[in-house]
């Protein structure tokens, strides 16, 4: 199907500590004026029995919010205990953004045997981040959620949410998957299976090949 293609575009996609060159061969596919984000959350392999029932994503600045469309409601960290999940996939308007907010409608913790309820944040939380979203981008933003003990003599429980930065290996560690959903090839750090990044590629990418000196990555997409 490659003969077919029309048009070749030019993106030069930079990660720390990796640096490629991603070609799209394409059928003349318009940048969108949306840009793409990519929410990821990971817990660590050992923790305390805890449940969130979420009531919301908003990606916020001080002029005004959007809401994110989330994969999940609720989030078990038995169940999550040493994974990374795609925890929202959302098109948003471009621009600058400083805050990631998590709203949180109940809480389930364990004390000994005995099961707790407590409140949650009234205002939810918000988590700190600095994105400046250009169009037709795709962003990526890593989440990691500590889970603790919740304490049944406290007014509330705050979970703990904090920004991560992903470890990207050598070019040569890195794998590339096409996700035809967000319009992006996926960066996966091979040695850890965990995803370290995306690059916006356009409509519907479907096929990838590497140049000879593995430089280079050519995308074809099918819209």
């Amino acid at each position: 199907m490659l003969q077919r293609l029309l048009g070749l575009r030019r993106v030069v996609g930079a990660l720390p500590a990796c640096s490629l060159l991603v070609f799209l061969l394409t059928a003349g596919v318009a940048v969108a004026g949306n840009s793409r984000l990519l929410v990821f959350l990971e817990v660590p392999g050992s923790v305390v029995p805890v449940e969130l029932a979420l009531d919301g994503l908003e990606l916020r600045n001080p002029e005004h919010s959007v809401s994110l469309s989330g994969e999940t409601d609720e989030l078990v960290s038995g169940d999550l205990a040493g994974k990374q999940i795609l925890l929202s996939s959302a098109e948003i308007p471009s621009g600058f953004y400083s805050s990631l907010h998590i709203a949180i409608s109940k809480i389930t913790g364990q004390v000994g045997v005995a099961e707790v309820v407590p409140d949650p944040p009234p205002d939810g939380l918000s988590v700190p981040v600095e994105l400046e979203l250009r169009a037709g981008q795709t962003a990526t933003v890593f989440l990691l959620w500590r889970p603790a003990a919740v304490d049944p003599e406290a007014e509330f429980h705050s979970p703990d949410f904090e920004i991560q930065i992903p470890v990207v290996p050598p070019l040569g560690s890195l794998a590339f998957v096409t996700s035809a959903g967000s319009g992006s090839v996926v960066i996966i750090n091979r040695l850890t299976s965990r995803v370290v990044g995306a690059l916006g590629v356009g409509d519907d990418p479907r096929g990838l090949a590497y140049s000879r000196n593995s430089q280079t990555l050519f995308v074809a997409l099918a819209g």
